[in-house]
């Protein structure tokens, strides 16, 4: 019998993405009570808005605006790295995310200013 090769199989950004969701982790109460409040913030989200139990995920596409990512706007709301709170920022392909996008990210992370 010959041995057969195989190669590791390399999943697409996309499904990465999806594959990690899959593993995120419970929050504590006191996290998820914070972590609900973002998407009130956001918009309007009724009276049917659930406490929020599992980490986030957020793996915005590369061509979103430095608003987008950051929050903020005419009307400001939240963006990506606020709603990922408690939760993962997926920055896939980070080379190809405009400068000012990636500008927003280098000041707190220089600072060591992000926190667990």
């Amino acid at each position: 019998m010959s041995p057969v090769a195989t190669k590791p199989r390399v999943l697409p950004s996309d499904q990465r993405a999806r594959h990690l969701a899959t593993r995120l982790l419970l929050l504590s109460p006191t996290e998820g009570l914070y972590t609900t409040l973002i998407p009130r913030v956001a918009g309007p989200t009724g009276d049917r808005t659930a406490v929020v139990t599992t980490q986030s995920l957020r793996a915005p596409h590369h061509a979103i605006l430095d608003v987008g990512l950051s929050g903020g706007g005419q009307v400001p709301l939240p963006g990506d790295v606020s709603r990922a709170h408690h939760g993962i920022l997926c920055l896939d392909e980070l080379p190809e995310f405009r400068s000012p996008v990636l500008e927003v990210l280098r000041q707190p992370l220089e600072e060591s200013i992000t926190r667990r």
